[in-house]
């Protein structure tokens, strides 16, 4: 462990057992910091970061303390092997600091009481960054100072404060913390990097695990799965999606379906989850390559009475149910329930709608070994995260030059409908945005030549944000919201499957129609250009 000799400037390098008192500093990073190799050459002065670095030295000085820590001076990132040993190792630090200096630089130096409803104190963006939860549960004492190094208060003095900016109800006993408490107080902050929203955790459910920056999500699957195998809580499991009112396990579209999360962020209202105290023992459950191998109680849903206006059954109930967990919330007796999809064998997918408080007698029923499947191809795709929109841009000048014309368009959007004014005329075709839904959402156009020939060209955002486009050939004269209703609920049916960019399609009268689309930029801008057109 490196430490900065606050009186100096020096590093020293000190092995584990002769580590001497320290102090610890706490910041958000902004600028250009003093590296490791910055202030091994020297080149400390004359960064951006150096006032905040001085400052910190004689803070520590003024206390007594000959050294102090500083995360981005005191670890040789240069070294794969260091960087891996510091991030494992920093909840230790922080933890045996002898006291930790948190330096709010948004907080401007004025005689403003901290405990105010709109103080600068209470909106410091220190208090929403992942790295920092850490480092205010972890040392005993903390010691918050503004920009100008003007002491704020403490941990302690600020106690009620803090409890109401963090919603940790445990600060002074965080370790009696369940998991699920746990994510749910890093549910709101955020990392620079994916991968450091599970790195920042690990000290504090006492795991280990190599950092592998460039494995995006996966590192806080593997967090969880450090905690499955080291703990016997199984409020690791009571997150929940925020998905509308879409039933639970459509998990070919909503991109979920295990026991696993994808982000402490499914943990945002898992602040009040408890462990039984009076559970009946279970064995232990543990990841396989079938998924999470698991010993639960199962309700059959279709003889579940909810009450009225709760959690709807969905049309089909067959081999659905409901597995009551280990878990309360507090001030309840009921324990939570998770719903369970059988997909074949002893093989289960959950859903991810809100879990259940459930009373049930447990006499009746008895206790089942199963799996829950964990796929790779039910995380989220980044993209969902991102975009919320899909401009199309529909070309269909050529079309309309030959004799035909837009007879109707229809959008079907998952659960709701949209009317005609998300369309805009374009030069030579129609603009439209369809907005993002875990199910996919549908566009249409029927062309009519005012003869035999009509055609439905469809144009989709699937619940994996994929566009894609087809060809339609209606039978009859239904109306075209009917045809799309029927292909929206036959491709539900299907399942998931690719979406087409390129499509060609005889439509009658010797012609083949064309439909290609592409995506572009425009001004910053994601578009995706639909090129409608004709052949012999």
């Amino acid at each position: 462990m490196y430490l900065l000799d606050a009186s100096t400037f020096e590093l020293h390098d000190f092995q584990s057992n002769d580590i001497p008192d320290y102090a610890i500093l706490s910041h958000r990073w902004s600028g250009k910091e003093v590296s490791f190799p910055d202030l091994r050459d020297g080149k400390g002065p004359d960064l951006a970061g150096f006032s905040k670095f001085k400052g910190c030295c004689a803070q520590a000085a003024s206390d007594g303390w000959q050294y102090v820590w500083i995360d981005s001076c005191c670890i040789d990132k240069s070294s794969s092997a260091e960087l891996s040993e510091a991030i494992n190792s920093m909840f230790r630090w922080y933890k045996n600091a002898e006291v930790c200096y948190a330096y709010l630089v948004d907080v401007p130096e004025s005689t403003e009481d901290p405990r105010l409803p709109d103080s600068f104190f209470r909106r410091s963006k220190w208090f929403t960054r992942g790295w920092t939860l850490q480092e205010l549960l972890a040392p005993s004492t903390v010691v918050f100072f503004d920009c100008n190094w003007v002491e704020i208060g403490t941990k302690s003095s600020l106690y009620d404060t803090i409890v109401s900016i963090t919603g940790i109800k445990l600060l002074a006993n965080f370790e009696e913390a369940c998991v699920a408490q746990k994510m749910s107080w890093a549910s709101r902050r955020e990392t620079t990097r994916l991968e450091d929203m599970a790195y920042c955790l690990m000290g504090l459910f006492g795991v280990n695990m190599p950092p592998l920056y460039g494995e995006g999500e996966n590192a806080f699957r593997r967090l969880q799965l450090e905690i499955l195998n080291r703990m016997d809580d199984e409020s690791l499991f009571t997150w929940k999606e925020e998905r509308g009112g879409v039933w639970p396990w459509i998990v070919e579209r909503s991109g979920m379906g295990g026991l696993l999360a994808h982000s402490p962020t499914a943990f945002r209202y898992s602040g009040d989850v408890q462990k039984l105290t009076q559970a009946k023992e279970r064995p232990s459950f543990s990841m396989t390559n079938k998924g999470v191998r698991i010993e639960l109680r199962l309700i059959p849903l279709k003889d579940v009475k909810f009450p009225k206006g709760s959690a709807p059954h969905p049309k089909d109930v067959t081999d659905a149910f409901l597995a009551p967990l280990n878990c309360k919330e507090k001030g309840s007796t009921n324990c939570l329930a998770l719903y369970l999809k059988k997909i074949g064998g002893n093989s289960f997918q959950r859903g991810v709608r809100d879990l259940i408080p459930w009373v049930w007698d447990m006499e009746r029923t008895t206790t089942q070994l199963l799996h829950v499947r964990q796929d790779e191809d039910n995380r989220k795709p980044p993209e969902v995260q991102n975009q919320k929109e899909f401009v199309f841009l529909i070309k269909c000048s050529s079309l309309l030059e030959n004799g035909f014309s837009i007879s109707q368009r229809h959008i079907k959007e998952h659960m709701s409908f949209s009317g005609k004014d998300l369309w805009e005329t374009i030069d030579g075709g129609l603009k439209v945005t369809l907005r993002f839904s875990i199910l996919h959402t549908l566009g249409a156009l029927m062309f009519t030549n005012g003869g035999a020939i009509r055609f439905v060209v469809l144009f989709e955002v699937d619940g994996l944000a994929q566009a894609g486009v087809n060809i339609l050939i209606p039978k009859g004269d239904r109306l075209l919201e009917d045809i799309v209703s029927s292909f929206f609920e036959s491709k539900s049916e299907r399942g998931q499957q690719l979406c087409l960019d390129r499509i060609m399609k005889p439509v009658g009268g010797g012609l083949c129609l064309s439909v290609c689309l592409k995506k572009r930029m425009d001004q910053g801008k994601k578009l995706h250009v639909i090129d409608i057109s004709t052949k012999t």
